[in-house]
C-alpha cells in the first residue's frame, strides 16, 4: 500500500508540474489522441488535473481534448477498416477484447451508434469502440457524430463540474460521475428507443 501510494503522490506532482507547463495543452491533446487508438488511461487521467490548475481554461481544454479524441478515434477507425489484422487484432488482444469482437461482430451495425455513443460517454474503452466500428464497416459519418457529441458531452461535463465547483469537483467527480454518466446514457438510450417505437 505505502509503495502504491508513494506512486500515486509522484504521479500527482508529475501532473501538477505538466499542468503549469506552457506544453501542457499539447501534451493533453496528444493523450487524447492516444488514448482514444490504445492507451488504457482515459484522458480524463490527464484533463482533470490541468483543468483543476487553471479552471478558466476548463471548457478549451474540454475542447481539445475531444477534438484529438475524436481524431484518435477516426484513426482506429482506419485501423479497424484497412489493417485490422495487421493492427487492429493484435490491439485487441493486448487489450484482452479480441472476443468481444467476435461476438458482437454480426449484430454491431444494427445499434452501432448507440454502441459508439457508449463507448465514447461510459467507461466501456472507447478505442474498442473505434476498431469495431472500422472493422465492421459501420458508415464513417455515424461513427464521428456519433464520436463527437458522446465524448464531448463527458469531456464537457467534467470541465463544467470543474468551472464551478473548483476543488470541490474532485470528490464529486470521484464519487458521483461515473455512475451519473450510466444514468444520462440510459435516459439517451430510453429516449432513442421511443422514438423509433413512434
Amino acid at each position: 500500500m505505502k509503495m502504491l501510494s508513494k506512486k500515486h503522490y509522484k504521479i500527482k506532482e508529475l501532473l501538477k508540474t505538466l499542468a503549469k507547463s506552457r506544453y501542457a495543452k499539447v501534451f493533453l491533446a496528444f493523450f487524447a489522441f492516444f488514448e482514444a487508438l490504445f492507451l488504457p488511461i482515459p484522458a480524463d487521467f490527464i484533463l482533470i488535473p490541468l483543468a483543476l490548475a487553471n479552471y478558466k481554461a476548463a471548457f478549451r481544454l474540454a475542447l481539445i481534448t475531444t477534438i484529438f479524441s475524436v481524431l484518435g478515434g477516426c484513426f482506429g477507425y482506419f485501423i479497424g477498416v484497412y489493417f485490422y489484422e495487421e493492427i487492429g487484432k493484435p490491439i485487441l488482444l493486448w487489450l484482452s477484447s479480441e472476443n468481444y469482437f467476435a461476438k458482437f461482430s454480426t449484430t454491431y451495425n444494427k445499434y452501432g451508434t448507440i454502441a459508439v455513443f457508449m463507448g465514447g460517454l461510459t467507461p466501456i474503452p472507447y478505442k474498442l469502440v473505434a476498431i469495431f466500428s472500422g472493422a465492421t464497416s459501420m458508415p464513417i459519418f455515424d461513427f464521428v457524430w456519433a464520436s463527437i457529441l458522446s465524448r464531448g458531452l463527458r469531456f464537457f461535463l467534467l470541465a463544467t463540474l470543474i468551472y464551478f465547483f473548483h476543488k470541490k469537483s474532485v470528490e464529486i467527480i470521484q464519487r458521483y460521475f461515473t455512475p451519473g454518466i450510466i444514468f444520462v446514457f440510459i435516459l439517451i438510450l430510453i429516449f432513442y428507443f421511443v422514438l423509433k417505437i413512434l
